[in-house]
């Protein structure tokens, strides 16, 4: 079935990125159950699965989702902007940093690559194979991890998907913009007032 897309947990929900904790375990319990898979086990055909996907690497992660994925026994995505996560290591709180990451992946989550600064890779040319580039020090952090891509934006185009091929087994975007091949795996933006349940998701 659908990959559900986050950004932010919190407390409270202050912005469209953000999911209060209270509606999103309402949507762990709406799933427990149900066939939560890794990207590698998931097939967009299979109308019983689901994936969930965090994007960009906030430090919430870490505080909220990585207990709750422990508590219901869920596996789940991390995708990493890399510049995000340096600004970690120097001490921003917003970011998870190595420790956070750790930590995640010990819950059951596994790290897949978002880019290195987040742009829209459809107006990249010559940098952008910088971008989709995992570095090794961040590479080491997960053995199993870093064979997905997310596009930032949702956005892509055939140069871009000819690239990210030569380094990935498969590609996200969502929101409307994928169509559901290996390469532009489709997804739900989940927001605070995404009612997660049957209907929402057919």
């Amino acid at each position: 079935m659908p990959i559900l897309v986050y950004h932010k947990i919190a407390l409270r929900s202050k912005d469209n990125l953000t999911v209060s904790i209270y509606n999103f375990i309402k949507h762990l319990f709406f799933l427990k159950g149900k066939e939560v898979v890794y990207l590698q086990d998931y097939s967009p055909n299979k109308k019983t699965q689901y994936v969930l996907r965090f994007d960009d690497g906030y430090k919430s992660i870490k505080h909220f989702v990585a207990p709750l994925m422990k508590l219901f026994g869920f596996p789940y995505e991390i995708f990493i902007v890399d510049n995000f996560y340096r600004n970690a290591l120097l001490g921003n709180k917003v970011w998870c940093n190595k420790q956070d990451l750790e930590y995640i992946i010990k819950s059951g989550g596994r790290l897949q690559y978002h880019s290195k600064s987040h742009p829209d890779l459809t107006k990249q040319t010559e940098d952008l194979p910088a971008e989709l580039l995992v570095p090794q020090d961040l590479r080491n952090l997960d053995k199993k991890g870093f064979t997905f891509f997310a596009y930032p934006f949702w956005k892509y185009n055939q140069i871009v998907i000819n690239e990210v091929q030569k380094h990935y087994i498969g590609a996200l975007s969502g929101n409307g913009f994928g169509d559901d091949s290996t390469y532009a795996l489709n997804g739900i933006k989940m927001d605070n007032d995404t009612k997660l349940n049957k209907e929402t998701i057919d």
